[in-house]
Order: structure tokens, then sequence, then C-alpha cells
């Protein structure tokens, strides 16, 4: 990779890394990692760092414009991904400022919960976290397959809520 690139966009995962928490958290993901991966579903980035999807979407979209690889917006019963033209661990390192040198992915990396030891089980429900100041957080426990209509009823529910 042209080291013009490379320290470009490593540049740009510092300044990520300094003011997003969860890219942050992300990152830290991608470092504990054993293997690479070459396409990342939303679900299960937020499933292992505990974000919700929407904030996922945001950094995987944050991660694109950086040029890591691609976001994917799920259609259909395709869901949303990132697919990897840079090494997760590399990236994660260069975010941190540890290294400045940025890998393109391994040809064989595995990217399921599956090969990290972790059982995926769509019937347990899904802790999202909310920061709604910078000193508290909102909690909220959902089913794995919540839907845009459940979102709804949520969000007027969440707005009837008496304030006094």
């Amino acid at each position: 990779m042209n080291s013009n690139i490379n320290s470009t966009m490593s540049r740009d995962l510092r300044e990520l890394y300094s003011t997003d928490d969860s890219a942050r958290r992300v990152f830290a993901w991608f470092d504990e990692r054993r293997k690479d991966s070459r396409a990342m579903p939303v679900r299960i980035a937020a499933y292992r760092t505990g974000l919700d999807e929407r904030e996922i979407r945001r950094v995987f979209k944050l991660l694109d414009e950086i040029g890591c690889g691609r976001y994917i917006k799920g259609r259909g019963e395709n869901e949303s991904r990132m697919a990897w033209t840079l090494s997760i661990r590399s990236i994660a390192s260069a975010a941190k400022g540890e290294s400045f040198s940025l890998e393109e992915v391994a040809v064989e990396p595995e990217d399921t919960l599956e090969a990290e030891g972790i059982i995926f089980n769509p019937d347990e429900p899904v802790i999202h976290t909310f920061k709604l100041r910078s000193d508290f957080e909102v909690k909220i426990s959902l089913p794995s397959d919540f839907t845009d209509r459940e979102a709804d009823r949520l969000g007027a529910f969440l707005k009837a809520i008496p304030i006094s």
C-alpha cells in the first residue's frame, strides 16, 4: 500500500479513536480478535461491542470513508455489513497509534462468533447502551429481531413519559 495513503489513513484512524467513544469500543474488539474478517455483519459487531446497531452502522460508514473497506447496506434478507479491504487488527493498531502500517485483509479470515467460541442465540435479548448525557447511560434490553414497527412504538412510549 502507498505510504502516503497509509499515513493519511493512520492519521484519520487515530483522530477517530481520540474523538469517538463508539469507535474506540469497536477498535478494542478488533484488537481482541484472533483472526481477521472479510465481511462483518452489523448485528455481530453490535453484539460483541455492546453498542446498538445504529452506532455500529455509523462507525462502519466512517471506516468506509477512511478507506478501510466498504459498508454494504442490507437489502431483503441480506444483512448490513462491512466488507473489509484492510486487516481489522491492523486498523485497531493504527487507530491506537501503535503502528502506522495498514495491512490488507488475510486470504482466509474467520468471521463467525462460533470461531471465537461464542454462540449467538437469536432468542436471547440484546443489551443496547445509549449515552444520554456525558455522565448518564441508558441500557435497554431488546429482542434480537427487534423491528422498525416496535421501534416506533417504543419511541412513542418514550415521548409519552410525563416530564415535570
